[in-house]
């Protein structure tokens, strides 16, 4: 078994952990969205990726338009499946949060489409480990920046929110065509951080927009 399997591993079984734990003992609704979204739909949707990939491929649009449309519509089904399993989401008005993710996660997806998997080489694997990771900087920069504290709660959850993140980009990903050759180290943080990055702007003006619009933020 390879490191980055190896990795998976563990993540999986610490993730199956918390899944219980909040079954149990914690937010149920929570449990029962991370792991039907995940283990069973990302689970599918990863198991039989290449079977996807030939029936978006087979759509006859620019590739391009695919890949955001795709990408939006898997946000907007994350957040409403999310709504209708008990949780909180990130908007109160959930019209308002469907529009906020699915533009907000462009950020997210339009690095790796159009500067990650051009730059660097990935494997399969890689890809998604790293695309999963930037959902711990996604859910947990605000928190922490409110209250250095909240460090601790966000890294035992952080498998999670990576499973989660991870089961999001599987399906967009495979539009993605992976070309890049440059190696080394610097990608890993770069794969994290850019595209967390590329969201900000996008959120400023999505922010601007609600508040004009009189849209309730919290």
């Amino acid at each position: 078994m390879d490191r980055r399997r190896l990795l998976l591993s563990l993540l999986l079984l610490w993730f199956m952990g918390i899944v219980v734990i909040f079954f149990f003992f914690g937010n149920r609704s929570a449990a029962v969205f991370a792991f039907a979204y995940t283990i069973i739909y990302g689970g599918i949707c990863y198991r039989y990726r290449d079977c996807i990939r030939s029936l978006l491929n087979g759509i006859r649009l620019p590739v391009v338009i695919k890949f955001f449309g795709i990408a939006f519509l898997v946000a907007a089904a994350e957040e409403v499946f999310c709504y209708l399993t008990g949780n909180r989401i990130a908007l109160p008005v959930l019209w308002a949060d469907i529009l906020f993710c699915g533009l907000a996660w462009f950020g997210w997806f339009g690095a790796w489409y159009f500067f990650l998997s051009k730059k660097y080489r990935y494997s399969a694997t890689e890809a998604l480990l790293l695309a999963g990771m930037a959902g711990i900087l996604y859910e947990g920069i605000g928190p922490v920046l409110a209250n250095p504290v909240a460090v601790l709660p966000v890294l035992v959850i952080a498998p999670f929110i990576f499973l989660v993140y991870a089961a999001i980009f599987v399906v967009p990903m495979q539009l993605i065509s992976f070309t890049g050759t440059k190696e080394g180290l610097w990608k890993y943080p770069v794969s994290i951080v850019l595209p967390y990055l590329a969201s900000l702007p996008i959120v400023l003006v999505l922010f601007l927009f609600f508040t004009f619009a009189e849209v309730p933020l919290y």
